[in-house]
Order: C-alpha cells, then structure tokens, then sequence
C-alpha cells in the first residue's frame, strides 16, 4: 500500500483519495475529538489542492430530547466558542460549511429496507455498549424513546445526504463508523458506491489521529498503517519505539487514568498442591465491527468466552491454577457507570470461573494487573495489549484472539484447540523486544499531530493558544447514566 506523506505535518493522503473528485467531511454526534479530526483534516485536504466541503452534523445529538431543551442546548453552544471557532475555519481556508439540525421524519419505506435497520440496530448496539460500558448492550435493552430519537438521527443523516449528493460523485470523509450517525455516512456511501475514508484517533491519544481507507476497526488496514508507517520510518525509528514501549510499560499509554497507578495493591496468588498459574484477562469487548466487510475477530468465531472455555479445560488437563482478572474498572467514569459496569463483568466471569473452578478478581479489586503479571507462570488473553505489557515484562504469555498488533508476535498465539494445547505443553517461545518496535512507534509517531488545536483533555482543550469551553453535551452524563434498563425477568 503507497502512502503520500506530509513530511510536516505527519498526516497521509491514501492513495485512491481522488484529487479531481470533491470530498465532504461530515462531522458526527460525539465529542470534542471527532469535530477537532475533522475540521483540522478538511483543512489538510484544502491545503492540499483538494475541493472540500465540511457538514457539520454534531447537533443531531441524542440529548435533544424536546425542542425545549434542544434550544437550551444551542444556546449553550453558541455562548461556546467552539460553536463558531468550526465555522471560522472554514471561512478563513474557503471551505463550504453546512450545519443541519432539524431531524426529519422517518418515511415507511425506509424503515422497510432491511439493510439500513441491520445497520441501526449493530450502531445502537456499539454506541450504548461504549456508553455505559456493558458489553451486552442490545436494542431491546435500550430505553424505547432513546431508540426512537437515535433511529431518528440515523435516518436523518440518510436523507441529508441524499438531498445533497443524489446524483454527486463525492468521496466522504467521517469519523469512526460504528455509531449512529457515523455509521449513517458509511451506509450512505456503501449504498451508492462511494469513496468513504474515517479518521479515528491514535491508540489512547486524542490529540493524534489517523486516516482510514477502510475502517479503523478493520484488523488488515490497520496492520497496514502499522507496517507502512514502520518500514518508512526514519534512521531513529528505533529510538522512538523504545520511547513508546517504555511509556506503555509504565502504565501511562491512556491519557487521564494509569492503569498502574490506581491498582497498585500487591497481588497474592493463591497457589494449590504446587500448581503453576495461569491468569486471564478479559478483553472489554465493547467495540463491534459494524459492516460485514470489515476482517474483525475470528478466532473462536470472535466469541471470548467460548475461547475461555476452551482455554480453561486445556489448561485444568496440564496443572494450571486460573485466576481470571476481572477487566478494571474506569475510575474516571461516574460512579453509576462503573457499578453497572462492575456488575455486568463480574457476573460474566463468575459464571464462567465457576464452570472452570477458577479464582475471579473482580472489576472493582485494587489487585494490580502487574502485580498478577509478575507472580504469573502464565498470562493469558483474548484480544488485550495488556499481553504487549506482559511481554515485555518477559513472561510466558498466550492470546487466544486477534487485535491489531497480535500479529507482532504470532509465536505467542493459539486460535484454535490444537494450537492452545501444543503451547500449554511447549516451552516459552523466543522473544525479542524489537518485534514490538512497530507498535512503539505506532505509539510516538502515528498518525497526524493536532494543528489548530491542542487537546489537552477532555476537560482542557485549546486553540490558537486560548482555552475553550467544553464541547461535552449538558447532559451526556445523565445520559449515560439512564439510558439503557434491564427488562424484568
């Protein structure tokens, strides 16, 4: 894959990005990171000679729940500079700037195309999960009106587009592509053969973002962005990705919460007639690949939990005391949120610890991750970089799934039976740390350096050097806090 690159800026114009052909940008109804990516890479694209338009779609937002308090919420946002710092730039760089709020009616015809439903139901599916951080999110779990409003902004964003490009040849530009609106824009260009490209952030880094032809979620064009960035990288490539592993290993690769820090009680692992340890950590699994095009997961069929279970009975016929180690919870999320998050894990992984006769940690234990690590014979995982940590704290490790650096370190992967059981009776594999030096420097040097603006984080955000007002909603908050409920049993 050829890649042009901005030796000054960092940012990549993909190769089928057409320079004859028109691109829109659409920004989506998220947050402060997705207006800032797609404002400063219309800018790019201008600078570049392209003909860009931006739409600004970031008032279909999911609080507006009443006129009321959606004019509430505009006001809000017109005192913010922010809300006209995106049309400022667009002024100052000769950039059409179109800002729609007015959600139109959901034809029956529409809601009769199959596809476009599918589609809404996985968005809601991913969005809500990432939310409320509970990975069995299903629409049927969400409250009726918010499906109401959300399918609302879907179709929305459909008509818009129409109304706009019905007989266009356009390339789009959008955000991430599994939440509603986003996903609108890609279902949008699928339907009509278009060019679609989603910017996403680097790793855990706001202020960094990077350009996809296919999704971010994609596991192949992902790897491809790793490789490509890697072998065209420069004479102190290697100096960089030892900076990025070094700032992995120390537990501060996420910006606002140390993994390490805030669980930093020593770990005593129990340990049964002089048995090895095996301990697992759970993915999250609360990202979903929205569009069947996008190569996700297959291992186990992308279930963890069947791979678990397989892992779980392998490993009680070789010797292995388990220990599962519940995924921790965010500290930085409400409170509301991380006991419903605690909850959903904890009993996912009581379930299964019983079934294995496993030791399970839960969510909210101070127990540190790292701790477990290093008293650990082995270190399990399905699709978590915490198995890039415990590699380079040097010990034996197995990852059962695919994510997007696994293939780094393939000798150290079991996706099916044979293979789990060949590596439970094998010795540690060889290892050395310079096969990780493409994701350390994926860490340092992916991506685009924010221009305009400098995101510091969710709560400090500048641009031209002064600080503006948040761009989170209201009430997001209260939002996350009430929109899903558990049916009755």
């Amino acid at each position: 894959m050829r890649i042009q690159l901005d030796t000054i800026r960092g940012v990549r114009v993909p190769e089928n990005l057409q320079q004859q052909l028109p691109v829109t940008v659409v920004i989506p109804d998220w947050g402060k990171a997705w207006t800032i990516y797609c404002l400063e890479y219309a800018v790019f694209l201008k600078s570049k000679g392209f003909e860009v338009s931006l739409i600004d779609l970031s008032l279909y937002n999911l609080n507006v729940k009443n006129p009321k308090r959606f004019l509430f919420r505009e006001l809000i946002l017109k005192k913010s500079n922010l809300f006209s710092i995106s049309r400022t730039i667009c002024h100052n760089n000769q950039i059409p700037f179109y800002r729609f709020t007015k959600v139109i009616n959901i034809s029956k015809a529409s809601l009769l195309q199959k596809e476009r439903e599918q589609v809404f139901e996985k968005a809601m599916t991913s969005k809500y999960a990432n939310i409320t951080g509970l990975r069995n999110t299903t629409i049927d779990l969400i409250d009726k009106k918010t499906v109401q409003i959300e399918r609302k902004l879907f179709y929305s964003t459909l008509y818009q587009l129409e109304d706009l490009y019905s007989d266009a040849n356009i390339q789009l530009v959008t955000v991430n592509g599994r939440y509603v609106i986003d996903s609108a824009v890609v279902q949008y260009a699928r339907e009509n053969s278009l060019p679609i490209f989603l910017l996403e952030g680097v790793s855990a880094f706001p202020n960094r973002f990077e350009i996809f032809e296919k999704s971010p979620h994609d596991l192949e064009n992902s790897r491809e962005k790793h490789l490509a960035l890697w072998n065209n990288a420069g004479p102190d490539r290697e100096i960089i990705a030892k900076k990025g592993l070094n700032r992995k290993i120390s537990g501060n690769d996420s910006p606002g919460f140390n993994w390490r820090g805030d669980f930093e009680e020593t770990a005593i692992i129990p340990s049964a007639n002089d048995k090895r340890s095996a301990v697992y950590f759970p993915s999250s699994d609360r990202e979903f690949s929205i569009f069947p095009e996008y190569v996700y997961q297959t291992s186990f069929s992308g279930d963890q939990h069947e791979a678990f279970r397989v892992f779980s009975r392998l490993a009680r016929e070789n010797d292995f005391e388990i220990i599962i180690r519940v995924h921790p919870v965010n500290k930085m999320a409400p409170l509301s949120i991380q006991n419903a998050y605690a909850k959903v894990e904890d009993d996912i992984w009581n379930t299964l610890g019983a079934e294995s006769g496993a030791l399970v940690i839960h969510a909210k234990s101070p127990i540190s991750s790292y701790e477990l690590m290093k008293h650990a014979d082995l270190v399990v995982t399905y699709a978590s970089s915490i198995s890039i940590e415990s590699l380079l704290l040097g010990k034996n490790t197995l990852v059962l799934g695919e994510f997007e650096f696994s293939y780094l370190f393939p000798d150290f992967c079991a996706h099916n039976e044979l293979q789990i059981r060949n590596r439970l009776i094998s010795n540690k594999p060889n290892f050395s740390v310079e096969a990780l030096y493409p994701y350390g420097y994926w860490l340092e040097r992916g991506g685009a350096a924010l221009e305009l603006f400098n995101f510091v984080s969710d709560d400090e955000l500048y641009y031209q050097g002064k600080l503006i007002n948040k761009l989170r909603a209201p009430f997001s908050k209260k939002v996350r806090e009430n929109c899903t409920k558990q049916k009755k049993r």
